[in-house]
């Protein structure tokens, strides 16, 4: 159960993750852009 409850707020927390880079890139595009240069 303890591995169990691990494993979903894992899931949860990169899922929060995800949710923050993707709005950080649809709002910083161009700066990606160069930063990846």
């Amino acid at each position: 159960m303890n591995e169990n409850f691990y494993r979903k707020h894992f899931y949860i927390h990169n899922n929060e993750i995800y949710k923050k880079i993707a709005a950080s890139l649809k709002n910083n595009q161009l700066l990606f852009c160069v930063y990846k240069i």
